[in-house]
Order: structure tokens, then sequence, then C-alpha cells
């Protein structure tokens, strides 16, 4: 059975993203399953990949 916790994270800074991923990929039990840099792009890889967790930029572009 698999444990990892699956996150998708969505900001326009590819910095922010970079930084985001690294912290959580120190955790084995965390998974980032995506990366993207828009709202639409947010909307697309939520229905593809299921993250159980998102993390949003609330001030990005759609």
């Amino acid at each position: 059975m698999n444990n990892e916790i699956t996150i998708l994270i969505a900001d326009d800074h590819p910095i922010v993203r970079q930084g985001l991923r690294q912290m959580i990929e120190e955790d084995r039990s965390l998974r980032v399953v995506a990366e993207v840099s828009d709202g639409e792009q947010a909307v697309e890889a939520v229905a593809e990949h299921q993250p159980q967790i998102t993390i949003l930029d609330v001030d990005m572009p759609l």
C-alpha cells in the first residue's frame, strides 16, 4: 500500500515552485506530482493528477 501524499504546486514564480518542491521532497511521505504556472494549467493538472493537496498561489495569472 502506497502511503505517499500527492501534491500539486501552482505558482507563477519558478523560484517559489522550486523552493517548495525542494522542501516537500525532503519528506519521503510526500510526492510532488506536478508543477504549473497559471490557473488554467492548475485546473487541468488537478483533473489529470488528482492530487491529495494543491498548493495554490491565489494571485497568479489565469
